[in-house]
């Protein structure tokens, strides 16, 4: 549904836009597809259990899919560790959950100067035993 959403958002407002543009796109277009889309959201960051600061993803989807927006000639690795460092600081599984998987919980979307591209990002979580 990601996919979907931002190649229509592509289509119609093709390439050479700003980020907040693109990402104000498809918050919209995935809420016309039924998603619960929230922008923006306040993530704390805390080190040895003091607030230190805070991320703020561009997209989180359903409370589940954390997207991130960019605007770029080309995907770096960088882009996908802001993500997955999203990620990292977001509510955890439940503590009764015990084996490891790596499960798709981000994407990083890039509205490129010829095409959109949609690119999973996994992280390992917890599942039920």
């Amino acid at each position: 549904f990601v996919r979907d959403a931002a190649t229509d958002v592509h289509a119609q407002l093709g390439s050479g836009l700003s980020e907040c543009v693109y990402q104000s796109a498809l918050a919209l277009a995935l809420r016309q597809r039924g998603c619960i889309v929230e922008t923006e959201v306040t993530v704390p960051i805390t080190y040895n259990m003091q607030y230190i600061g805070f991320v703020r993803p561009d997209i989180v989807i359903n409370k589940q899919l954390v997207v991130e927006i960019k605007a770029v000639i080309k995907i770096t690795e960088a882009h996908f560790s802001q993500t997955r460092a999203y990620l990292r600081w977001l509510p955890l599984p439940p503590p009764s959950y015990t084996r490891i998987e790596s499960i798709q919980r981000g994407a990083v979307v890039n509205f490129g100067p010829e095409r959109v591209d949609v690119m999973p990002v996994c992280v390992p979580v917890c599942v039920p035993a």
